[in-house]
């Protein structure tokens, strides 16, 4: 929805409200890229396919991988291509809907392959993860590969829907461009009435989850502070702004200087 403000300077200047359902959110280059002018790996993507259907994917490039920021980009570009041509009747099918996922991480895989191939590098060398969300009236799915994480609001409290994948070392992650990237590759239950979900990529991980004794949780205090000051904003400007200062701020860049990405849908509405 857009409402019209007749300003001196310029009256027919319009602005888009920050009215449910909306999704908002990006990614930014970290401190230590930002030091030695790497560009931001990670990339986001988003569309409400209508209001009762949304996609959302994120994707987090190894810095392992010269070309990551490149293979990171595909990858979410192909799920929205992907699920936006998807049947909604279809998906009302819980296997139908697991298929389809799969597929869509297949069908990002390939395209990333695609892309390689006429290029003339290695498919490793454009490694990334990968984070898909499926919103189907207010019922939330979610297929990953990798670090980051999911959390919804749901009728028991903030839920992780997908959370971040084991590793037995630092920074060690199996990204879709792997050739055992199926067995990596988990789907989640579908979470009913899911109010709003935040989803992000392992620089703001663990600003937003706490983990004790190997288990993740969200950390509910900075999520009730986060979403009452969110949706306290009408304009969606300014909610996207309260993002950016959020993931650029002293206490998330301490705990992390790796990229950032953040993305939160409200789908009250």
């Amino acid at each position: 929805m857009k409402v019209s403000l007749d300003t001196e300077e310029n009256n027919s200047q319009s602005v888009e409200l920050l009215k449910p359902p909306f999704i908002i959110g990006l990614s930014i280059t970290g401190l230590s890229h930002n030091k030695i002018g790497l560009p931001c790996q990670d990339a986001c993507k988003y569309e409400m396919i209508n209001p009762n259907f949304s996609v959302i994917a994120l994707s987090d490039g190894l810095g392992s991988a010269k070309h990551s920021e490149l293979g990171s980009k595909i990858a979410v570009d192909s799920i929205i291509y992907f699920c936006k041509n998807l049947n909604e009747t279809i998906l009302m099918d819980l296997d139908c809907l697991h298929a389809e996922l799969k597929n869509s991480v297949e069908y990002a895989r390939n395209e990333i392959e695609k892309f390689a191939e006429e290029n003339k590098i290695e498919i490793h060398e454009l490694a990334c993860t990968l984070i898909i969300i499926l919103v189907l009236e207010r019922k939330a799915i979610v297929a990953q590969i990798g670090d980051g994480a999911v959390v919804g609001k749901t009728p028991n409290g903030f839920e992780l829907l997908s959370f971040p994948e084991d590793q037995e070392y630092v920074n060690e992650v199996v990204p879709i461009t792997c050739h055992s990237w199926e067995t990596s590759l988990k789907i989640s239950t579908l979470f009913l009435d899911v109010e709003y979900i935040i989803a992000f990529t392992d620089g703001c991980q663990r600003a937003i989850l706490t983990k004790k004794e190997g288990v993740w949780s969200p950390n509910s205090e900075f999520l009730d502070a986060f979403f009452s000051y969110l949706f306290k904003l009408k304009i969606k400007s300014d909610g996207e702004e309260f993002l950016k200062e959020i993931i650029e701020s002293k206490k998330f860049s301490e705990i992390s200087d790796d990229d950032k990405t953040l993305i939160v849908g409200n789908f009250e509405g």
